[in-house]
């Protein structure tokens, strides 16, 4: 057939005819395809759901969910967003950081929870001085002066060294934002004066977690956004509807109940805090289980036995969450992936936290301050060369400047703005500052006639100018009284260098033995003034150089006939070192304690002899759960001269060759070695911190003149003790008896460090 041409409108015509058949058959081709494989069974394999993790409020419960966290990796169980309410918040914020269950399980067990409740950093990181208090016997609790006022301590602690503990568990997301962590997440607080609930979604992670968890009547509130937050479990102790918002398909929820606590753990504020909280929170808890479907699975774990004030059972309570995740493994395991696809899926969660910005700058808000200088906030913020720290070396810093003891909070975040990162501080000070008092007592009975009581008394005005002056002034009534004053004036902002010109006056007795039996007591008094420069190596020590000056005397109280009074001078050049780094001064588990000094006496000086002594004292601490041992060596002697009667060491005592009195053994050298063994049978909230059952292994000897052994002494002597004690808040508490070769033993009754 002829074809013949077409017009311009025919063709046209033409080819949308064609056009539109063409695409006809090819949408009928199409609809057989989707007939004949379904869509996507081809090319790619079915969307997983989207997994929510819930983790409930608890307290010491809550670490049950780092064994849910275990079994959910063993079995490749993806979790695309976390939330989290008061203890499941911590364990939740650290999880979304990419911290794996093993490191959150040696972290929970490594706190301190004792000096979370004392809302005080660790004792080898508080200053030099309030070390030094402790071991003078101070207690700790701290009485302020404002204005001639006086403040008591806050019934519910700032929360402080919460957040220090908190802000290591976790790694801010970037510009605060929780869906940029590792995996989405959310913190449930109550806002307590709507009494709704509040997520935090953005902001100060490790404060989005305290809020969560700020216990009534425990922990003060923390303020957010202007808002004032309690903890989430008053309002969603197990929040699945906020799973459920933030596109959770599949809710993975652990429970661990709202179990009343036993009478026994209802004697401190904490227990019966809890207690409410517990109330409060059953009947949200039961609305929270209504909403869970069928395709949702929830964990259950058993933890009978165990309260929400046992934080120092971690150890035991991770398995009893791994055993409730096990038991419903079949339903787990129908989420689970490939070993490559889950490998991946975690990569890609882990790298979603980008490099960390260097800090390039400090901002200090001055707004809370009235009397602390800010300029000294920056400069123990610092490194060493002046440099912002770095986010690893900043909690560190933190606990440093909190651990002077001017602050009752201290607060940050880092703020990303073109390319920078700054670091933001906000401050407040003590509200029952800046002048401080604290009381000590201490009691001793041999219960052979000798007993002494003193009591304490110490002032300490601080801020008298920027550098952080402090007039520090310590008095003692009783046996030995006594008072001192110092001026203490640091020498830049870090505090490194200070002088301390000081005056003091004080009585001590001392008793002179012959065939054990006490044949004379002098009352020795001395009034003088020295003056000291040194070096404050913050939290690890002291070094001090001074001269002294003071007139004396030497005056019997009880004696035999021929025992005279002296009158003397005493004058001399001293050197003195302090290293200490001991967790717990009465009873310690960890760290070290080092002290030595060197006194010239100097007639150059106007002292009425001259010689030169050394003294030394060091301390180890060993501990391994409940056991803890501290082995103690010490000595001293005569380097040049001989000294005066009045200047003698002495030994004797509890702890001191046990079984002696109390500065039997006198000579001009001295040389001891002390075991101590420690265990820790409980703790008894709101009365004592310990209770311990233990004993020591001593011995040493007091030497006269040159080497020769004193006559009360006869040579190298062999004691111990036995004892039973308490950790109180007036101080250690010791029953003991001793015991000391050649038949010398004691039953002593001590209230006060020995």
């Amino acid at each position: 057939m002829t074809a013949f041409p077409r017009t311009a409108d025919e063709s046209q015509h033409y080819r949308s005819g064609r056009g539109w058949s063409l695409g006809l058959r090819a949408l009928l081709l199409l609809a057989a395809c989707a007939w004949a494989f379904p869509s996507g069974a081809a090319d790619e394999p079915p969307r997983r759901p989207k997994v929510g993790l819930v983790l409930s409020g608890g307290g010491a419960l809550g670490i049950a969910h780092v064994g849910v966290l275990q079994v959910l990796r063993e079995l490749r169980v993806p979790v695309d967003l976390v939330v989290g309410t008061s203890m499941g918040s911590i364990v939740g914020a650290s999880f979304a950081s990419g911290m794996s269950p093993e490191e959150q399980a040696r972290r929970i067990a490594a706190i301190d929870w004792d000096a979370v409740r004392r809302d005080e950093p660790p004792r080898a990181d508080q200053s030099i001085l309030r070390k030094q208090l402790d071991v003078t016997g101070l207690w700790g609790v701290e009485l302020g002066m404002r204005d001639g006022v006086p403040f008591l301590p806050r019934g519910a602690i700032a929360g402080q060294e919460l957040l220090r503990v908190l802000r290591g568990f976790v790694r801010e997301p970037p510009e605060g934002d929780f869906d940029r962590l590792s995996v989405p997440y959310r913190a449930v607080a109550t806002d307590i004066e709507t009494g709704r609930m509040v997520v935090l979604s953005r902001g100060d992670l490790a404060r989005s977690m305290r809020a969560s968890m700020s216990v009534p009547g425990v922990v003060a509130p923390e303020e957010i956004d202007g808002r004032i937050l309690l903890d989430g479990g008053l309002v969603r102790n197990l929040p699945v509807d906020v799973a459920r918002q933030m596109g959770a398909e599949v809710i993975i929820a652990v429970n661990l109940g709202t179990k009343l606590l036993r009478r026994e753990d209802l004697q401190s504020v904490l227990g019966v805090s809890l207690q409410m909280i517990n109330i409060l929170t059953e009947q949200n808890v039961r609305r929270s289980l209504a909403e869970l479907t069928d395709r949702d699975i929830l964990i259950e774990p058993d933890l009978s036995g165990f309260s929400a004030v046992d934080f120092d059972k971690s150890v035991e309570i991770v398995p009893r969450g791994a055993a409730a995740a096990r038991a419903v493994a079949a339903r787990l395991q129908a989420l689970s992936l490939s070993q490559e696809d889950f490998d991946a899926l975690r990569l890609g969660q882990v790298e979603r936290l980008l490099p960390r910005t260097p800090v390039s700058g400090i901002k200090v808000d001055t707004g809370r301050l009235s009397y602390v200088n800010p300029a000294i906030v920056d400069a123990v913020l610092r490194s060493e060369s002046g440099a912002p720290p770095d986010e690893d070396s900043l909690g560190e810093r933190v606990s440093r400047l909190y651990g002077r003891g001017d602050l009752a909070r201290i607060d940050y975040r880092f703020v990303d703005k073109e390319g920078q990162r700054t670091l933001e501080v906000e401050t407040t000070e003590k509200p029952r500052g800046p002048s401080y008092l604290r009381f000590g007592l201490k009691l001793f009975s041999d219960f052979k006639g000798d007993g002494r009581f003193s009591l304490l008394a110490f002032y300490n005005k601080t801020w008298i100018n920027s550098l952080g002056a402090e007039w520090r002034t310590l008095a003692q009534l009783g046996h030995n009284p006594g008072i001192s004053s110092e001026f203490y004036q640091p020498l830049d902002l870090r505090g490194w260098l200070f002088i301390a010109p000081r005056i003091q006056s004080s009585q001590r007795t001392w008793d002179i033995f012959l065939d054990n039996q006490r044949v004379a007591q002098y009352q020795v008094r001395q009034t003088g003034v020295g003056l000291d420069v040194g070096a404050n190596f913050e939290r690890w020590g002291e070094l001090r150089a001074g001269v002294y000056r003071a007139s004396a005397s030497a005056t019997p109280s009880t004696a035999f006939f021929g025992f005279q009074a002296v009158d003397f001078t005493i004058a001399n050049f001293n050197v003195r070192a302090l290293y200490d780094r001991l967790d717990n001064i009465n009873f310690p588990t960890d760290g070290t304690y080092a002290a030595a000094s060197v006194v010239k006496s100097s007639q150059f000086l106007g002292a009425t002899s001259g010689y030169t002594t050394a003294q030394f004292e060091a301390a180890q601490a060993f501990g391994v759960r409940a056991h803890s041992a501290v082995l103690t060596v010490r000595g001293g002697r005569s380097l040049s001269g001989d000294l005066p009667i009045y200047d003698f060491y002495t030994l004797g005592g509890f702890l001191n060759l046990s079984g002696y009195q109390f500065g039997q053994l006198t000579g001009d050298a001295f040389t001891m070695g002390r075991l101590a063994y420690y265990y820790r049978l409980k703790r008894i909230p709101a009365l004592v911190d310990g209770l311990f059952i233990g004993g020591s292994l001593e011995g040493g000897s007091v030497y006269e003149h040159r080497g020769t052994p004193a006559a009360a002494a006869s040579g190298f002597v062999v004691a111990g003790s036995v004892f039973i004690a308490a950790d109180t808040a007036l101080g250690p508490l010791y029953l003991a008896y001793g015991r000391a070769e050649g038949g010398q033993n004691a039953l002593y009754l001590f209230l006060g460090r020995p």
